[in-house]
């Protein structure tokens, strides 16, 4: 009985997750955090840079474990190129992880196609109509390690940070696949 005050009294301390296992879920990154906004990053970002990204709702943790980025247009991009852009970009495209207002950078800033093919797991290549090319890059955090977590209730958020002007791709956006975890009582 003096096992289950204690237990009771210890799980009163700490916010309760409870769906342990989460729910699969995509999330778009934004223009301004929220689902359904504007979600296609072929902004120019070249004089003051533009960012995209996901935040979780106040009640929910979600754990990151592969971002997926897509560049559509209508060139046949070359190695040394951002999609068709011609490149290498001069200030590029980066990853951020934001906790509570303070902003991290993933380590890579990518300037060319090399540049994200290096660090994707996966590369699909689709060629439409009207010579419209969609290349599609995966990278997969939770092969490395537990995903990035990202709270809600801690105002953390994963975005995308355009420094370029990018306005000749046809769409360019980025999607997170992961696990949504409701904490409460």
């Amino acid at each position: 009985m003096i096992g289950a005050k204690i237990m009771s009294s210890l799980r009163n301390q700490y916010t309760r997750i409870t769906n342990q296992r989460g729910n699969f879920a995509t999330r778009d990154v934004t223009v301004d955090g929220q689902q359904g906004s504007a979600n296609n990053m072929n902004v120019n970002g070249a004089g003051t840079p533009v960012q995209f990204w996901y935040q979780p709702a106040p009640t929910d943790l979600f754990r990151i474990d592969v971002v997926h980025l897509s560049i559509a247009d209508n060139g046949a991009p070359g190695f040394d190129q951002y999609g068709s852009v011609p490149g290498p970009l001069p200030n590029g495209v980066r990853f951020f992880v934001d906790r509570g207002g303070v902003v991290q950078y993933l380590d890579r800033i990518y300037k060319t196609n090399t540049d994200v093919i290096t660090v994707a797991t996966g590369v699909e290549i689709h060629t439409m109509a009207v010579n419209t090319r969609i290349v599609e890059y995966r990278s997969e955090f939770a092969q490395y390690a537990s995903g990035v977590l990202i709270s809600g209730a801690s105002n953390d958020r994963f975005g995308v940070e355009i420094r370029d002007d990018l306005t000749a791709l046809q769409v360019h956006n980025c999607m997170l696949s992961g696990a949504v975890f409701r904490v409460g009582n």
